[in-house]
C-alpha cells in the first residue's frame, strides 16, 4: 500500500514537472515575441538563453558520462574472470545508471 501511494505521489511530481516546463516554455516563447519591440526583454532572453543552454550542456554531458558507465559495465559482464557476484552486482548497477540516464532526460 506504502509502494502504491509512493507512486502515485512521484507522478503527481512528475505532472506538475511537466507543467512547470510547459509553462516556461511558454513564458519563454512571449518573452521572445516581446523582445522584438523592447530592447531592455531582449537582453534578458539572452541571459535566459545561456543559462538554458548551460544546463542542456550540463545534462549532456551526464548523460554521456552515465553511457560510459553503462559500457564499462557491459565490458564487465563479457569478462571471463567475472564472478557471480560480480555479475550480480553490475545486473543492479546497470539497471540504476539507465534510470539515471531516463531522469536525465535532455
Amino acid at each position: 500500500m506504502e509502494l502504491a501511494k509512493r507512486d502515485i505521489g512521484i507522478q503527481h511530481l512528475q505532472h506538475l514537472i511537466k507543467k512547470r516546463e510547459d509553462m516556461l516554455l511558454e513564458t519563454k516563447k512571449h518573452l521572445q515575441h516581446q523582445s522584438k519591440e523592447n530592447k531592455y526583454l531582449k537582453a534578458i532572453v539572452e541571459d535566459y538563453d545561456k543559462y538554458t543552454d548551460a544546463i542542456y550542456l550540463e545534462k549532456q554531458n551526464q548523460y554521456k558520462a552515465l553511457q560510459l558507465l553503462h559500457e564499462y559495465l557491459i565490458q564487465l559482464t563479457l569478462d571471463p574472470t567475472s564472478t557471480e557476484e560480480i555479475l550480480r552486482q553490475v545486473k543492479f548497477d546497470r539497471s540504476l545508471i539507465l534510470a539515471e540516464m531516463k531522469k536525465v532526460n535532455y
